[in-house]
């Protein structure tokens, strides 16, 4: 099967399609300036579309601009170059749909310094140094239309702020449909405060950030797929505007623009799971934490979906220990100091991959303070260095059996005594 279209194909193509074009123009743009701009929007390309324009890159350029265009159900991406020193056209204006896995499988492969592309109705013939293939397109007016968005509510921030904020919360979304709004980040605004929540009904992640101007109250959810889209921009902008109204979001960013829904219902009423007061506390460095807990996701049957961190905690002691459960294996049993801890002893259960997920959104030297209530209540995870209303909570499990509250023999292997170097020490100086 050759890799692109024969003119017979493609003017048959053209045919079955609902417009036809009688469209005639040159484009010559800069190679490396249209491979940015297909990976700007590529991304945003599902498989799978039921609706054919959906599967395509749009493009319409001038000699003003060209704009590029991909969208699936959730959001829709825009990116336009108006370089007037990588492009030009001949001809006023052309417009198509490339098919938009093929139309990036060619584009990437060039290796010449421009790409030239004639169109003529609803085909085009792509050159770039030996290479000359051709692919038809679908006509323009067949990409569905972005959403005309009339904001209530619109801010600016930094992209690097933004950025932050998702990385440490969407971990929290759930994938179940069956509640649509937890599946993505909820974003509110009440007197100039800006925060980002996000939970599964299991664990939760809140971000706050202070806006320097006033703007109108907001409540809105945006699909995870749109966040995890809007990250990919967001590293390689300065500022970020957010645009909301009723039923949609623009992300304004240096790199481009993306459009997209907001879910529909209310988001749960959040505030109320955060313990006000806690009884118990325990700091730890983050990256020995991460480490023990790595070991002890060692120790899980295959019929289990996660494993167990069972946790006894000795906080005025400064001490806590960490068991799987047992297993055809056998049992992990991890001990850790207490860098400053707290209130009475405390023995719980909790899901290991909720305790890793929440602790990789951290820098592996922070020091990180866990508040416990009670072994059935959520219990708070929090960087000292940081805002104190920044929180990730977790929801205690119910232990299979009953657990020990004492720890005997307490072992973290700080200061651990090394046998086999006493035992060379000593030969030395018995040979000495």
């Amino acid at each position: 099967m050759t890799e692109t279209l024969t003119a017979v194909e493609m003017e048959k193509a053209a045919a079955n399609s609902m417009f036809t074009s009688d469209q005639k123009a040159k484009l010559v743009i800069r190679t490396e300036v249209l491979k940015e701009a297909i990976r700007k929007v590529s991304g945003t390309i599902k498989p799978h579309n039921t609706i054919p324009a959906l599967a395509g890159i749009y493009m319409h350029a001038n000699n003003d601009r060209i704009v590029f265009r991909a969208s699936n159900s959730n959001y829709s991406t825009e990116y336009i170059v108006d370089d007037l020193e990588s492009f030009m056209v001949d001809g006023n204006e052309a417009a198509i749909v490339f098919p938009g896995k093929k139309f990036a499988d060619i584009i990437n492969k060039m290796t010449g310094k421009n790409i030239t592309i004639e169109f003529d109705g609803l085909w085009t013939k792509i050159k770039s140094g030996g290479a000359k293939p051709s692919l038809a397109g679908m006509h323009h007016e067949e990409f569905p239309r972005f959403p005309e968005v009339n904001p209530q509510t619109s801010f600016s921030m930094s992209a690097a702020s933004l950025l932050k904020m998702y990385h440490k919360t969407m971990y929290a979304a759930s994938t179940s449909e069956t509640r649509p709004v937890l599946t993505g980040i909820n974003h509110e605004i009440i007197d100039k405060e800006f925060r980002c929540i996000v939970t599964d009904s299991h664990r939760l992640s809140r971000q706050y950030h202070n806006l320097p101007v006033e703007v109108e109250n907001m409540n809105k959810t945006v699909p995870a797929d749109t966040i995890k889209e809007v990250i990919k921009h967001l590293a390689q902008s300065e500022i970020v505007e957010l645009a909301f109204d009723e039923s949609n979001v623009i992300y304004k960013m240096d790199s481009a623009t993306i459009y997209s829904r907001v879910l529909e219902g209310n988001y749960p009423a959040t505030d109320r799971l955060i313990p006000p007061k806690v009884q118990t506390t325990a700091r730890f460095i983050v990256g020995n934490l991460i480490s023990l807990l790595e070991r002890v996701n060692l120790f899980k049957d295959d019929t289990q979906q996660n494993a167990v961190a069972n946790m006894i905690i000795h906080a005025d002691d400064g001490q806590m220990r960490v068991l799987s459960n047992n297993t055809s294996m056998g049992q992990a049993q991890e001990d850790i100091v207490i860098s400053k801890g707290t209130g009475n002893n405390l023995v719980l259960c909790a899901s290991v991959k909720f305790l890793l997920d929440a602790l990789k959104t951290y820098d592996v030297n922070e020091e990180i303070e866990f508040g416990f209530v009670s072994a059935t209540t959520p219990f708070t995870i929090r960087a000292l260095s940081e805002d104190e209303r920044n929180i990730d909570l977790v929801l205690p499990i119910r232990p299979t059996k009953e657990i020990e509250d004492e720890i005997k023999d307490f072992n973290p292997g700080e200061g651990e005594d090394d046998p086999l170097l006493k035992r060379n020490e000593t030969e030395k100086m018995e040979v000495a």
